[in-house]
This record gives C-alpha cells, sequence and structure tokens, in this order.
C-alpha cells in the first residue's frame, strides 16, 4: 500500500570517506537537517524520514591489509583508520537528524560474500549506540510506511554488466531490467559474483518490489520496469557521490526520484 502522505527517503551511495571530512558531506548534513535552501525546501527535507546509504562508504579495506601489517615505529595505526573514524563521526551527525540505514558494500569492512552482513557496531562506537542508526545486509529489503524496497550496492549490476561489456547497448538499466525480468539480483553468484553456499537461491526474487535500487551507478537513471510477474517496479540507480557529488530523494507516494547536487543546487525532478 502506498501512503498518502508526502514522505520522503534519501539514498546515497560510493562515500569513499578518506582522510578528511569533505566540504560536500558538510553540505549534505546541513542539507538534511534543514539548514540551506528556502523556506519551501526546507518543509519538503522536513518530510525525509530515513537516509539509505547503499554501501562503499569508506576506502578501500585492501588499503588498510597492504599498510597496517607493515607500519615503521614513527607511524601510527591510527592514521590508517581514520576513514572509519570519520564515517562512525558522520553516522553519528546524520543518525542525530534522521534514521539511517547502512549497507556494506565491496570496498568497506565487511564480509566480501554476498549476502554481505551488517557492520560490527565495535567499528562504530559512537554511532552503533543510537537507535536512528541501523546496520543492515546488502541485499538491503525493508518496507517503509507499506512500499517495499529491495537493492543491493550495486555490485551485481556491475559484475552482471562486465560479463556483457562486448555489447555496447548494454546498459546498468538493462541489466537491472534483466533481473527483474528474471526475478533474481544476482545472476552472475556464486560463478563469478562470491556468495555465501547455501542450500537454495536466496538471491530470487520471490516478492515484487515497489523500488528496486543499486548503488555506486556511473550516474543516475530511473525507470518503471515490469518484473516477472508483470508488476511495475521503480528502478533506481544511485550514483557514486564521491564521482557525482549526487544524492537521490524519492517520494513514497508518487515514487518519483529527485536528484540533488552538492554544492546545493534545487531539486530536479526526473
Amino acid at each position: 500500500m502506498i501512503p498518502s502522505v508526502q514522505l520522503s527517503i534519501a539514498l546515497i551511495s560510493g562515500i569513499y570517506m578518506k582522510e578528511d571530512f569533505p566540504f560536500t558531506l558538510e553540505m549534505l548534513i546541513d542539507y538534511l537537517s534543514g539548514n540551506l535552501g528556502c523556506s519551501e525546501e526546507q518543509e519538503q527535507v522536513s518530510k525525509i524520514g530515513r537516509l539509505i546509504i547503499a554501501g562503499n562508504s569508506m576506502r578501500s579495506i585492501k588499503y588498510f591489509h597492504k599498510r597496517i601489517p607493515f607500519l615503521t615505529k614513527n607511524e601510527k595505526p591510527e592514521t590508517h583508520l581514520k576513514p572509519i573514524q570519520l564515517f562512525d563521526e558522520l553516522l553519528y551527525r546524520l543518525g542525530s537528524t534522521l534514521s539511517v540505514d547502512v549497507m556494506p558494500g565491496l570496498s568497506d569492512p565487511a564480509t566480501v560474500s554476498l549476502p554481505q552482513q551488517p557492520f560490527s557496531g565495535c567499528l562504530f562506537p559512537k554511532s552503533s549506540k543510537m537507535a536512528t542508526v541501523n546496520f543492515c545486509t546488502n541485499p538491503y529489503e525493508s518496507d517503509i510506511l507499506g512500499v517495499n524496497i529491495l537493492g543491493t550496492s550495486g555490485e551485481n549490476v556491475l559484475n552482471m554488466k562486465s560479463c556483457l561489456k562486448y555489447e555496447d547497448a548494454v546498459t546498468e538499466e538493462l541489466v537491472m531490467e534483466r533481473m527483474l525480468l528474471d526475478c533474481q539480483i544476482a545472476p552472475t553468484a556464486p560463478d563469478l559474483l562470491g556468495s555465501v553456499p547455501l542450500s537454495s537461491d536466496i538471491f530470487v526474487i520471490s516478492r515484487s518490489p515497489n523500488v528496486f535500487f543499486a548503488g555506486n551507478q556511473p550516474k543516475f537513471f530511473s525507470k518503471v520496469m515490469k518484473d516477472g510477474k508483470a508488476a511495475e517496479v521503480r528502478a533506481i540507480g544511485i550514483p557514486s557521490f564521491f564521482e557525482t557529488q549526487e544524492i537521490v530523494l524519492l517520494n513514497l507516494h508518487t515514487l518519483t526520484p529527485s536528484v540533488i547536487r552538492f554544492p546545493y543546487t534545487d531539486l530536479q525532478s526526473v
């Protein structure tokens, strides 16, 4: 059941936190806190009830594996853990404003094989104590005000597209449409995309979602598609914030997405 009230959620991916706190993230916090824009825009932002972070939030864990075992006597391990500490601070500040669902991605300090398990709370001592910060699995599924939302951090889409790299007409959008038609989130797992060995295929879409998203895409895209059960699904590609400085707002009543770009620009409905 689609909610009758005009509430929204925000979606972001590919933050790739490093050793500093970028100005674009400061603007993101101010925007979601209602401290940017005119009164009408602030009223619209006040209707955002949840932020979904779709993976790849920190510098690749390979960086830590490579550097930490070879520290010199003058180096401090804390220097290389700075991305985790800064991301903890980001979650703490965001969690003070709205509910935050945090998914892991392939670059994050989490399990590698799908389904990726939630982050360990010990990595984030400040934000993990907040009731508004929820560490979730990848793939992600949730019912928000009657809207069923299903999504991943995007590795399933990019991995399947890489198998079709010689087909120039193949786009991430077409790959997601094929997944919906086949009712299969990760067609290339476990052969090409690592997954936990199980007796049954957990990536089968048994229930038609209202929204199907993939994070860490090269650019934003959105389209109403039909799945294998002929149900209409709003598919959304969430761009990498590190590459584009863009987030997506989704109106839960109309299922219409809008794009916000930082440095802050006016809302652009698509």
